[in-house]
């Protein structure tokens, strides 16, 4: 038996260089990147496209240098004269996928053009398997986690609150223990739609539930999720409760409504697993 492990995490078989789990993660934060850089407004005042810049009309709000230094691919990381790290630096995410991309045309001698940032990020996710058995993965890896989270940071776009505990096996601890969220991929980012889960996944080992209502009845027994709230229709949806059903454990008390007219997908969970019949 190879006594061979992921690159990224050392607790996983590679598949060849890093496990599924770590492919899995630097793919959702590729993604990441891609979405919310498309969000990233660099003139002053916004922080991102929908953003509305503060001040009354007419009035020209001081720029944010941070959102600058990270659509600018001059920018860099600048050591003090003491050698630590200048405590104004900012994560030069336009810089960084540029010099990633670089890499790989360099590497796989490719000839692409390269107009803007949106060039970088299509060739990172064309040769993405290729990426991902490169043994500089663990590098690549960082960078982009790095720009995701500047990004998140910025334009305050953070996952989903936590609805439970993960209990994936663990070789240093009884389960894995990070936080379960719904997961959205695969869905295009649009302001008029609202977005659909399309699974529950664990923020540290990757770990995914399937939106089922049998698998999520599973996850309820073992896992103990919070409350969450979901729209009434994609309640029913996933759940099969019927909507009339739905209602009368809304107006009963059992299951809770929310302002928004959303409800407690935890309480519909429940009810459907106690009543027999309650599915269309």
């Amino acid at each position: 038996m190879s006594d061979t492990t992921c690159a990224i995490c050392a607790d996983r078989t590679p598949d060849p260089v890093i496990c599924t789990s770590c492919t899995a993660k630097i793919r959702r934060d590729l993604d990441t990147v891609g979405r919310l850089r498309a969000q990233l407004d660099p003139s002053p005042g916004r922080a991102g496209s929908g953003t509305r810049a503060a001040g009354k009309p007419g009035s020209k709000p001081p720029a944010n240098l941070t959102i600058i230094a990270m659509a600018d691919i001059r920018s860099h990381f600048r050591i003090t004269d003491d050698g630590e790290a200048d405590p104004d630096n900012v994560t030069n995410v336009d810089a960084d996928l540029l010099t990633e991309a670089r890499w790989v045309i360099e590497e796989r001698r490719l000839n692409p053009p390269m107009r803007d940032v949106f060039d970088s990020l299509r060739i990172l996710n064309i040769h993405l398997d290729w990426i991902t058995e490169h043994p500089r993965i663990d590098e690549f890896a960082a960078v982009i986690t790095g720009c995701a989270h500047a990004l998140r940071t910025v334009l305050h776009d953070w996952p989903e609150t936590s609805v439970g505990r993960c209990t994936a096996a663990h070789p240093e601890r009884d389960a894995c223990g990070g936080p379960l969220r719904l997961a959205y991929d695969g869905h295009p980012v649009e302001a008029e739609v609202a977005p659909t889960p399309t699974h529950v996944v664990c923020g540290w080992c990757g770990d995914a539930w399937a939106l089922q209502a049998d698998v999520l009845l599973a996850m309820l027994r073992v896992v103990r999720p919070k409350a969450f709230p979901v729209p009434r229709a994609w309640a029913c949806q996933v759940t099969g409760c019927n909507p009339d059903t739905l209602r009368q454990w809304i107006r009963r008390g059992h299951v809770t409504s929310y302002a928004d007219e959303q409800v407690n997908l935890v309480d519909v969970l429940v009810r459907v697993g106690d009543t027999p019949g309650a599915a269309e």
